[in-house]
């Protein structure tokens, strides 16, 4: 069984975005708030920030890797974290 959870992250780039989140493969899917493969430019930060903070403060999700909707596909989560400086 591979289930997937729809989780709301309340973020400055659009009201209602959610992200997708499978748990046994503990990869969390967004779009527009991270584009694995590309620079975080400091305007789109404080999206990326708001998907960070439900990830790890809201939700608390076991999260290896993130996909996103644009972007090279899934990334380890460790080079999010750095790219948004956390």
């Amino acid at each position: 069984m591979n289930p997937v959870v729809a989780y709301q992250v309340h973020n400055p780039h659009a009201d209602g975005m959610l992200i997708a989140y499978l748990p046994v493969q503990k990869i969390a899917f967004n779009s527009d708030l991270y584009n694995p493969g590309f620079p975080v430019p400091p305007a789109s930060l404080p999206g990326a920030t708001a998907l960070y903070d439900a990830i790890e403060s809201t939700y608390k999700l076991p999260v290896a890797s993130i996909a996103g909707g644009h972007g090279v596909g899934a990334v380890p989560y460790a080079v999010y974290k750095t790219a948004i400086g956390k």
